[in-house]
């Protein structure tokens, strides 16, 4: 969650920036964390309000998300993230 801030805050909450800054640092050879491409989908897809009920739901199922194995979570982000 820190990393998106860091890029959202960086980026000016610009999305288009966010994703070129990012598979810019794909394509120097840095390893991208899935999590945060996760939520950089999000954020593209359903906005500002978006991120945030998706943020709300993570620390309101914090118990249950720590039992998700790590590998889970990107895909647990992006359902629950998903604009209906």
């Amino acid at each position: 969650m820190v990393d998106f801030l860091n890029l959202y805050q960086s980026e000016q909450g610009d999305a288009e920036k966010m994703l070129v800054r990012l598979q810019s640092a794909y394509d120097s050879g840095m390893v991208v964390n899935e999590n945060l491409l996760a939520l950089l989908e999000v954020y593209r897809q359903g906005g500002q309000l978006t991120i945030v009920a998706t943020v709300r739901e993570m620390t309101r199922r914090s118990a249950e998300l720590e039992e998700l194995p790590y590998d889970a979570l990107p895909g647990w982000i992006r359902s629950t993230g998903t604009v209906q």
